[in-house]
């Protein structure tokens, strides 16, 4: 049985952003984001729906994904050697589009102007950067590529203060913003497994300006949101097992868990859904594809 709680987005309140090493106040809106980096599983269920060449699917393929058995080995590791033009395809299939680098050093910061998603110092047990004296777990690791996954113990030990995880490190991450310093490349942003320096890449402000038409070994992505929740949270919960349909929870009020109903179906089809039953005393079914 898998269970997939509302706690798979997290939600950023709107506040003060002290952005960039400067620490320039800037105020950036509620917004919500996924609270790990999007999985090889994940895009495996997006090519299902959208396959290469269709017109929501991806106009290429990562580098290693005829090779079944690794993918089967690192289903919850991040997808990696995604374009940017491919990552905002997989965020607007599931409703959503990429952060902005403002919103995602929000959610990496939150707003009490610290320097590293921890806080003001960084533990480089906690986070996945193998700096300069570990480059042999690189090589000696699948296709050299060194992530974390997204269920191994050691990837929650990297949290931000919004519990937002792997936002250090573990692989660097595809946002909506434009460079200001290359023409037509885009911002990615945070660490990676493969940064040299976990004091000055695995900071909240830290920023690489990327070709948005390769993607990279140690380069990936997440999705945010803007939907805005009637109530707490914590009153979804869609749940999956084998021959039980998934449930989304609907309160007294009528609130599909206290969300609208647009993301209670964005989480939906993030897992797959082709029908939902609606708890509200007794069950009633709703049938057909959530599009």
């Amino acid at each position: 049985m898998e269970t997939f709680l509302a706690s798979d987005l997290v939600r950023i309140p709107g506040g003060f952003l002290y952005k960039g090493a400067e620490k320039a106040k800037v105020n950036v809106k509620s917004f919500w984001i996924d609270r790990t980096e999007v999985t090889n599983g994940q895009y495996e269920a997006f090519l299902t729906e959208c396959p290469l060449g269709s017109g929501c699917g991806p106009q290429g393929l990562p580098d290693y994904w005829e090779d079944q058995s690794y993918l089967e080995d690192r289903r919850y590791h991040p997808v990696v050697f995604v374009s940017w033009e491919d990552a905002s395809a997989f965020c607007r299939w599931e409703e959503g589009r990429l952060p902005s680098a403002q919103e995602w050093e929000r959610a990496a910061r939150g707003g009490d102007k610290r320097i590293y998603p921890s806080g003001n110092q960084i533990d480089p047990a906690s986070v996945n950067i193998l700096g300069k004296d570990r480059r042999d777990e690189k090589r000696h690791a699948p296709r050299q590529i060194a992530t974390w996954g997204v269920n191994d113990k050691e990837y929650t030990h990297d949290r931000s203060p919004y519990g937002v995880l792997a936002m250090a490190g573990n692989v660097s991450e595809w946002t909506a913003s434009d460079s200001d310093e290359v023409s037509g490349w885009r911002l990615a942003a945070g660490g990676s497994f493969d940064s040299y320096d976990p004091n000055t890449d695995g900071r909240g402000d830290h920023r690489l300006a990327m070709d948005p038409t390769r993607g990279t070994s140690s380069l990936g992505f997440r999705c945010a949101f803007s939907f805005e929740p009637a109530i707490n949270s914590d009153a979804l919960r869609v749940a999956a097992e084998p021959d039980t349909p998934p449930m989304l929870i609907k309160d007294e009020k009528g609130n599909y868990g206290g969300f609208d109903w647009e993301i209670a179906k964005a989480i939906a089809k993030r897992i797959g859904v082709d029908k939902v039953e609606i708890v509200a005393g007794k069950y009633s079914e709703l049938p057909g594809r959530l599009s």
